[in-house]
This record gives C-alpha cells, sequence and structure tokens, in this order.
C-alpha cells in the first residue's frame, strides 16, 4: 500500500516541516511496510507573497531541507490549480491524511468598506484547495490534526460555502482535529460529523524528532557562534515586542546569555535568527539551553519535549471565544503557570514575575513527561485505528 500525506511542509517555518516529517514517520511506523509520501504541492502565492525569497542562511537550509531531505512524492506541483493534484492522489495512493496545521484556514480580507470579500491572505491558499479533497477521491481519506487556525469565522460564510465544506468533510472516514475551535467549525458545517471528530495532538508530540542531530556537534556549533557554555542561557524563539525588551533586560542583569532564534529581535546577545540551523538541529536546540521563551507553538513543544523549563508567551487574542494554540497547548502539558499574554492588561508584569523567579518556577517533569507519554498514546491510536490496514 502506499499512503499520502497533504500538509504545509515547505516554506521558512521549522514547525511546519517538522510537522510534516514527524506524521510521514508516524504512519510508517504503525503500518511498516507500507510507503508513505509527503504529496509535494506548493502555492505559488504562499512560496512568493508569504514566505519570499531565501535571503539568508536559515531560509537557504529551510529550502534545502524541503527540496531534498523531506519525503516528498516524486512529482512536484506548484500551482494555484488542486485539479492535477488530485488526480495524482487518485492514480497513486490508497489512502491520503490531510494535516497537521492550518490546512483548513479560510481567511477573507475585506474591500470597499466591507462590501466586498475576498480570498486574498498569502498564508490562506483560497478554498477549496488541495487541503480539502471532494468525493471525486474515492480512496480512503482521513485528518490528522487539522487545524482552521485563528482567522477562520465560519459564521461569517455564506449557506454555499458551509455545504460545500460539509459535503468535503462527509468524504472523511476519520477526522482528527488540533483545537477544539476546528472542532467547532467542522460541527457548523455539518452537526451530523459528531461521531467522527477526535481532537488529536500535533504530530511532533506522537514521533520524536529530538535526537536525529548530533547533539555534540550542535553544541560545538553553538559554542563556535558564541554561547557560553559557563553561564545560564535562554533560548529565544519570539519577535519584537515592548515585553520582551524588559525581560531580556531582566534576564541579562541575572547573569543569563540570551540566544534568538527563528524571529527576528534586538535584544539577544547572539542573534542566530539567520544561522543555518536545519530542522532536525532545531528540533534538538534546546536541550542545550537552561530556558526557553517561545512565542511559536512548536519551539514550545521542542523545548518541552528537550526538557528545557518554559514560559510559553503569546502576542495572539482568544477569537471567538477559543483559547490561542499557546494558551491550549499549556493549559495540555499542565503549565499554565508558565503561559503569558503579553497584551493583555498585567501580561508584561507577569512575564517579569515569571523571569525574575525563572530558576524556582515550579517545572514538573515527571508530570510533563506522564502528559507527554498521554498524547503520544491518543494520537497513535487514532491513526492506528483510522488508517486502512492490519495492525502490526
Amino acid at each position: 500500500m502506499r499512503f499520502g500525506t497533504v500538509t504545509l511542509h515547505a516554506g521558512f517555518n521549522e514547525g511546519a516541516i517538522l510537522q510534516s516529517l514527524a506524521l510521514h514517520r508516524a504512519i510508517g511506523e504503525l503500518r511498516p511496510g507500507t510507503d508513505v509520501e509527503i504529496v509535494d504541492h506548493r502555492y505559488p502565492v504562499l512560496m512568493e507573497k508569504a514566505y519570499g525569497p531565501a535571503d539568508d542562511d536559515r531560509k537557504k537550509v529551510l529550502q534545502d531541507f524541503s527540496d531534498h531531505c523531506l519525503p516528498v512524492s516524486p512529482r512536484r506541483f506548484y500551482s494555484a490549480d488542486r485539479h492535477p493534484t488530485f488526480d495524482y492522489i487518485r492514480s497513486r495512493y490508497d489512502a491520503i491524511v490531510i494535516g497537521s496545521d492550518e490546512v483548513w484556514k479560510i481567511a477573507f480580507q475585506r474591500r470597499l468598506k466591507g462590501l466586498l470579500r475576498l480570498q486574498t491572505d498569502p498564508y490562506a491558499p483560497a478554498f477549496p484547495n488541495v487541503f480539502w479533497p471532494d468525493r471525486s477521491i474515492a480512496i480512503p481519506k482521513l485528518a490528522y490534526a487539522a487545524s482552521a487556525g485563528e482567522k477562520t469565522d465560519w459564521l461569517s460564510m455564506s449557506p454555499r460555502m458551509r455545504r460545500k465544506i460539509a459535503d468535503i468533510l462527509g468524504g472523511f472516514g476519520a477526522i482528527g482535529v488540533r483545537d477544539e475551535r476546528t472542532r467547532a467549525f467542522a460541527l457548523w458545517a455539518d452537526p451530523s460529523l459528531a461521531g467522527k471528530i477526535e481532537w488529536t495532538p500535533d504530530p511532533t508530540l506522537i514521533c520524536d524528532l529530538t535526537n536525529d542531530a548530533d547533539p555534540d556537534d550542535l553544541r560545538a556549533r553553538l559554542a563556535a557562534w558564541g554561547v557560553d557554555f559557563n553561564r545560564p542561557r535562554l533560548l529565544l524563539i519570539a519577535g519584537e515586542h515592548p515585553a520582551y525588551a524588559a525581560a531580556c533586560t531582566l534576564l541579562k542583569t541575572r547573569g543569563y546569555q540570551i540566544v534568538s532564534v527563528s524571529d527576528r529581535n534586538p535584544y539577544a546577545d547572539i542573534d542566530l535568527t539567520g544561522a543555518a540551523i536545519d530542522p532536525l538541529d532545531w528540533a534538538g536546540l534546546a536541550r542545550h539551553f537552561d530556558a526557553c521563551l517561545s512565542e511559536r507553538m512548536h519551539g514550545g513543544i521542542f523545548a518541552v519535549l528537550n526538557g528545557c523549563p518554559l514560559i510559553c508567551a503569546d502576542r495572539r487574542r482568544p477569537t471567538m471565544g477559543f483559547p490561542t494554540k499557546n494558551h491550549a497547548l499549556s493549559d495540555m502539558l499542565g503549565l499554565s503557570h508558565r503561559y503569558v499574554s503579553v497584551n493583555e492588561a498585567g501580561g508584561q508584569s507577569r512575564l517579569l514575575e515569571m523571569c525574575a523567579t525563572l530558576q524556582s518556577l515550579p517545572y514538573d517533569r515527571a508530570e510533563i513527561g506522564e502528559r507527554l507519554a498521554e498524547l503520544r498514546r491518543i494520537g497513535r491510536d487514532f491513526l492506528d485505528r483510522s488508517l486502512p490496514g492490519n495492525h502490526p
């Protein structure tokens, strides 16, 4: 048998690349002997307008990893047209898995004072797209940890779009969603889908990628870049915000060396945001630090997986009554006391209090380990029940 996954696997985002690889590996482990490929469909609007050119060492190494290291399909589709990809799926695969990540995001941008609503957000290819395989694809279809993101406002969608979404989702044998917001979206489209929908954790929580890279080699490279292993070190994965500036200033007075990756900011002692750190190195990066402050969900996940105490920061705001993905992650891992929304009233003060008490802030490794084991069990059990083929 041959399975395909359809997800957000290319672009300058370490977490997106790693989740695509983790899902691929998890399926392969659960169905040994089965070929598994990431269907290599890339949207020009996403690659060109959202991400842009590979203009630094970080982007070049991420592009190279997506192009040459991910287990993608032999054929690449670089197009806004989903139909050739659907033809390929029908001819090549015995089952298809949609996800994970924000593959079901549908975003409208308003024009002419709201009279015109257009799907022109470069991070959200216009619906229907390749992540919404219709009933013309008759092979088994399931979703794993699919998310609609925080921009999808289903209450503003037309009845026609609602019927289309319902019809597509009705053709899925099982629907794993990454968050309760996406569950509500699917149930809005069709309440009868309730029996098919289950919450599933991000693939990076069900397949360990933290040990792929050589930790000694990475440590040596970090040292060559100026990381001082004789003093406390904080890994910063966050962009510019006054709260982060204040936090870094405080931590520096406590002797911490601040090292930034992925998101540019002017606060770090060592700026590695443009450095050639490939996704598998990034997955093991946090083990070399004493603490991590991340506003990226996958940055937080890999900090926890590496046993690095996390401060989970957030500048997103809840939408439609649902928590942000960072807030949900913190609650799921029992780290609510280490979560801070920096745009809320008192957010900066709360972050500074965490930083001031960083070494004594509770971090129960045993409880976190138990929660991680349960999340792994939940995700792999869903896939094992939902994928075609005999259980190993």
